[in-house]
């Protein structure tokens, strides 16, 4: 199911990966622990993606995705 991300969103986001995030199904979107300071998301996912607003954060990562946070805050997932 397409999630329906803003315009704003999109284009403050330089996005390698095509916003698969905003094409997949919301079960496979790495799972959002906790947002950090309204900034960035600590996220865990469940398969090794590479990507520029990806930090690895021991078994965790903090993104700073501008799409996926607002898939977070619109979405809740």
């Amino acid at each position: 199911m397409k999630i329906d991300v803003s315009t704003q969103a999109r284009s403050r986001t330089l996005c390698q990966k095509g916003f698969a995030c905003a094409s997949r199904n919301r079960e496979t979107l790495c799972k959002v622990k906790a947002l950090l300071a309204g900034e960035a998301l600590m996220i865990e996912c469940a398969e090794e993606l590479l990507c520029r607003y990806q930090e690895s954060f021991g078994s965790w990562a903090i993104c700073t995705c501008p799409t996926r946070k607002e898939i977070y805050s619109v979405f809740g997932v």
